[in-house]
């Protein structure tokens, strides 16, 4: 599929779309994925953060963060974590700014970033769009990111999960992988993993 000749709505209904479709996607139309009425999911989420974090975490990143609706329940959850967005979609973005004001928000390619000494990360409903190319330096790049004993969070549907928990490096323990459908029409799985080696791969 073209950037350029993207038709959103029938890549939208299809599930034809990845990464790189995102900004025609937020242009085309807002939180399409209703995620701003999903306030119990968030919530879910962020016990799920706090039971596993760190003591002393002071730090969390949500890689493809889109219009910021989990970083604004996170933000009333966890006050005192210093918390920042990144998202493909600059559209996205700008509606983020005005969902939770004052957060850093970055417009950049979800697969390459390094943050490096992050407490948590948060992949929620993100994989599933990350090709197969994509996927190892994906990987590479969380795992670089990861402060020591900091955690990776992903969230994503059962039934389009498409990468099995041995596809993860070895330097991520895994501390949880179960299912769930609190707070969702839907029933999604999610997996806490924790980098347990500072340092490179």
């Amino acid at each position: 599929m073209q950037d350029d000749k993207i038709k959103p709505e029938e890549a939208f209904n299809n599930r034809g779309f990845k990464t790189k479709d995102m900004e025609a996607i937020y242009k085309w139309k807002k939180d399409p994925w209703n995620h701003e009425i999903e306030v119990k999911k968030h919530e879910f989420i962020g016990s799920l953060i706090q039971r596993y974090m760190k003591e002393g975490s002071k730090t969390l990143l949500d890689i493809g963060c889109g219009e910021g609706y989990v970083l604004k329940t996170l933000k009333r959850i966890m006050p005192d974590i210093s918390m920042r967005g990144i998202d493909a979609s600059i559209t996205a973005l700008s509606r983020a700014a005005v969902t939770v004001p004052g957060l850093e928000l970055i417009n950049g390619n979800i697969v390459s970033v390094r943050y490096p000494n992050t407490d948590i990360i948060l992949a929620s409903d993100v994989f599933y769009y990350v090709t197969s190319e994509e996927y190892p330096l994906m990987i590479e790049n969380v795992i670089a990111s990861l402060s020591e004993n900091g955690i990776l969070v992903i969230i994503e549907h059962v039934r389009t999960t498409k990468y099995s928990v041995k596809a993860f490096s070895p330097r991520l323990s895994l501390l949880v992988s179960s299912r769930s459908n609190e707070g969702c029409d839907y029933t999604y799985r999610y997996l806490v993993f924790r980098n347990q080696v500072k340092g490179r791969l």
